[in-house]
């Protein structure tokens, strides 16, 4: 039964312990809004949301005295629909638990709530990336493949291929990589475009790993006073950690919120509602949500599931 009654607490309600001086809650410090940092929140008041894309244009041709002009056209990029998840939790209070509550138990549950709306946000929206690896691939970008794939396909077939996805454990190799992948990247016809690497994300394990490549004032590892070229080249590049980053392996490289494809739509953020039951006066708060996250692309991203 969910409903919590005074039989599921009996140190509390009818073998109170002699000694009790406190009930332990959870009342933990939380962890600082971290989601928010990738993905870029945009609300909606839509039942779907749908998402397609137009190229630019190609390169110009050489032509000679008196030839036609070359033609061109924009070309249709890749599309994909997402729909708003509906996320929801009721607690239920029986009427005489909530009355002889003396330790006021009971009234840390819209905190408790809280909490886990949090969470539940959090969670939700860092297994997009967790499960957009290619080794899991379950969420994909227009294209149709993972968000962090070795071959996504451009638009123009002409342009061929393009990845964002390695199987490497974090090291000053695998972060060079990756950034020159970013310096490296094409639009859909196949042009260069400018995309720089803002943050590094990691695992808990691998934070302490993370500072040593990138805030050592020489190369780590080296004897040779060799330079730290990721503080010259990317200056601005850096760091943090997720305990949200399911696999302590795995590692992503993104640009800033302006560049990358990282999308959340809030159809309703959390509401809360309190009722009583008639026939049982039982009392009972609610929570509910809806909204959905993907990426609406993949430039500007980068992923790692570790070797």
């Amino acid at each position: 039964m969910a409903t919590m009654l005074r039989t599921q607490y009996a140190d509390l309600f009818f073998q109170r312990l002699a000694y009790l001086e406190m009930v332990f809650h959870e009342d933990y410090v939380d962890f600082p809004e971290l989601w928010t940092d990738v993905f870029n929140v945009e609300g909606t008041n839509k039942a779907q949301e749908d998402i397609t894309g137009i190229t630019g244009l190609g390169l110009m041709q050489e032509i000679s005295e008196n030839d036609t002009f070359p033609t061109d056209r924009f070309l249709p990029g890749f599309s994909k629909s997402v729909r708003p998840k509906w996320f929801a939790l009721l607690v239920e209070m029986s009427k005489l638990a909530i009355e002889d509550d003396a330790d006021g138990v009971f009234a840390a549950v819209p905190r408790a709530m809280s909490r886990t709306v949090k969470v539940t946000k959090e969670t939700y929206f860092w297994n997009i990336l967790n499960n957009g690896l290619s080794n899991i691939g379950t969420e994909l970008t227009p294209d149709g493949v993972s968000i962090f794939n070795a071959t996504h396909p451009y638009a123009d077939p002409l342009a061929g291929t393009a990845g964002n996805y390695v199987a490497a454990d974090l090291s000053e190799t695998a972060i060079e990589t990756a950034l020159t992948s970013f310096m490296d990247q094409l639009d859909h016809r196949g042009k260069p475009i400018y995309v720089s690497a803002a943050k590094l994300w990691v695992s808990s394990a691998n934070v302490w790993k993370a500072s040593r490549i990138l805030d050592s004032p020489q190369r780590a590892g080296t004897g040779d006073n060799d330079i730290n070229a990721f503080s010259k080249i990317v200056p601005s590049f850096g760091y943090d950690w997720s305990p949200y980053i399911t696999d302590p392996d795995s590692f992503f490289i993104l640009a800033d919120k302006a560049t990358h494809g990282f999308t959340a739509k809030m159809r309703q953020d959390v509401e809360m509602d309190h009722d009583v039951e008639f026939r049982t006066k039982t009392a009972m708060t609610s929570a509910d949500m809806r909204f959905v996250g993907y990426a609406r692309d993949w430039v500007g991203s980068y992923g790692s599931s570790g070797s």
